[in-house]
């Protein structure tokens, strides 16, 4: 997998800790975090944190521990959200990220209460409310229903692959791509990505267009016409529809088939 030339880092923190952060100039490590006892909350799994203190040491530098360097994400968010949609009535399974050379495929037990077609546009609904209310007053998260638009608007930034979404028997799975260039995608990639394209352009009160479908994968106008083959293969396969026949094609407007 390339390494983007200018990677955004995260770190996961409480908001009353930034003035203790602020203070002293510096993020600690747990293990420090636990010798200094700075004020505000210590968010995180009590176990898990144990175990990265004790147990679990980087094959990288043996005998430093995980809990004794600074955790950073390459995503905005969390995993630990994952709980929230969690099915806790599902055994012997958990939320598991894998991570291959060219994805990232994030299994959840539990079906989705939507059709994974309309992730983008449905309004927010919570398996577990009270687990979910009591992050959002966390500020862990919105309770918005918000994840997946955001996601979908990153990807398209910067011109990857679009997600899939999966609902195999009693499980949720989303699929990230790493990037691969339009030529390199499949048919079902690109249709896939008109249509997300279409319905993240929905739910901003917009249309999908020929332009703006150029934008998405980085097409020179000189070559719309590749915009318009996937478009009309996207019409095909049904994903989305044409709402405005009688102006040229520079005019012509894209809905989701639902909209």
């Amino acid at each position: 997998m390339t390494m983007p030339a200018r990677p955004k880092l995260y770190h996961i923190t409480h908001v009353d800790r930034l003035p203790s952060i602020v203070a002293d100039a510096c993020l600690w490590c747990d293990a420090e975090v636990f010798r200094r006892a700075p004020a505000g909350t210590m968010i995180g799994i009590s176990n898990i944190k144990q175990r990265r203190l004790s147990e679990l040491t980087l094959s990288s530098h043996p005998g430093l521990h995980v809990g004794d360097c600074v955790p950073f994400y390459f995503c905005a968010r969390s995993v630990m959200l994952y709980l929230i949609h969690q099915d806790f009535f599902v055994t012997g399974a958990g939320p598991m990220v894998e991570i291959f050379d060219d994805r990232i495929e994030i299994t959840n037990p539990g079906e989705p209460l939507v059709d994974t077609q309309r992730f983008v546009d449905t309004p927010p609904k919570s398996r577990n409310e009270a687990l979910a209310s009591l992050m959002r007053r966390f500020r862990f998260c919105e309770e918005r229903g918000s994840g997946i638009d955001k996601v979908v608007a990153q990807i398209e930034l910067f011109q990857l692959p679009a997600p899939l979404f999966e609902a195999p028997e009693g499980f949720t799975r989303i699929v990230l791509f790493a990037h691969r260039s339009l030529k390199e995608m499949g048919k079902a990639d690109q249709i896939r990505a008109c249509y997300l394209h279409a319905c993240l352009k929905w739910v901003l009160r917009s249309h999908m267009t020929n332009a703006s479908l150029r934008e998405r994968f980085g097409i020179e106008e000189k070559n719309k016409a590749t915009a318009s083959r996937l478009i009309r293969e996207a019409l095909d396969a049904g994903v989305i529809r044409l709402v405005n026949d009688d102006v040229g094609d520079k005019f012509r407007a894209y809905p989701p088939f639902w909209a």
